[in-house]
């Protein structure tokens, strides 16, 4: 969460343009970074695609993300995807 602040307060008008990318109100995004609020898991792609991945849904729910998005797993040591 802590890089999502960063990322959020460090150009001015962040909070505003993400609320409207999410079709949210600004005070919304207030709450999260405040913690008033957590940020709702629907909203974790979406942030990760508006931030250009400089705050990924990792980042957002390090405690949950593999339940609802299980792709994101890192692969096993020699498991790259490549063929043999």
């Amino acid at each position: 969460m802590d890089k999502f602040i960063e990322w959020l307060n460090a150009v001015a008008g962040r909070r505003v343009r993400l609320a409207e990318h999410l079709g949210v109100k600004p005070p919304v995004v207030s709450e999260w970074v405040t913690s008033k609020r957590s940020v709702p898991i629907v909203h974790g792609a979406a942030i990760e695609a508006f931030t250009e991945r400089a705050v990924t849904r990792r980042d957002l729910f390090p405690d949950t993300f593999l339940h609802v998005w299980p792709e994101l797993a890192e692969p096993a040591a020699g498991q790259d995807g490549q063929g043999a």
